[in-house]
């Protein structure tokens, strides 16, 4: 599995056209290789706005970049809607409770928590451990490695109800927008 993370800035007065950008997403649903995509608002940080993209490998994701990503985001226009952005693509380590299962599961997920760290032995473990700590509350867990650069873990915990935000005090948390899911 690849696993896209997109951060944009999104000044205040541009939220609301960012939002409706975001929403023309919805026209990939049925791209070749694309499992889903969650995206929204960080509690923390409101001008911040977290994108997830599942993708069966580095081929249907670079097939949607060639043949459909273009024509959307000139179409929304959506480059007006923010001021930065950065994307890190991650090759899929391990799920919770399995891909397929995680999959279907975090459609019913309302929080995205973040946590990014180096990676080094046991790291799996121990974030499949701190998911569980979430009582039953987990709708997924994907991590993933970054496909260049550091040696990089980021884990993505889907959530169904908002956590104790001491829980995710070293995480970033973002609400998910029900109108933005692919």
């Amino acid at each position: 599995m690849l696993i896209k993370w997109i951060i944009c800035q999104v000044p205040e007065n541009r939220r609301e056209a960012f939002s409706r950008a975001q929403c023309a997403w919805k026209a990939i649903r049925d791209v070749d290789g694309l499992y889903g995509q969650w995206g929204g608002w960080n509690v923390h940080r409101p001008a911040e706005a977290g994108i997830l993209a599942l993708w069966r490998d580095r081929s249907s994701h670079d097939a949607f970049m060639s043949q459909v990503h273009d024509s959307i985001f000139h179409a929304t226009k959506q480059e007006q809607t923010y001021e930065r952005l950065s994307v890190t693509l991650l090759v899929g380590i391990s799920s919770l409770p399995g891909e397929r299962e995680a999959l279907c599961r975090a459609l019913t997920s309302r929080w995205i928590r973040v946590s990014d760290d180096q990676l080094y032995p046991g790291r799996v473990d121990s974030d499949r451990h701190a998911a569980e700590d979430f009582d039953g509350d987990v709708a997924a867990l994907f991590m993933g490695r970054t496909l260049n650069g550091p040696d990089r873990c980021l884990s993505f915990t889907l959530l169904r109800s908002r956590p104790d935000l001491k829980s995710v005090r070293d995480s970033r948390l973002f609400r998910l927008q029900e109108e933005w899911l692919v």
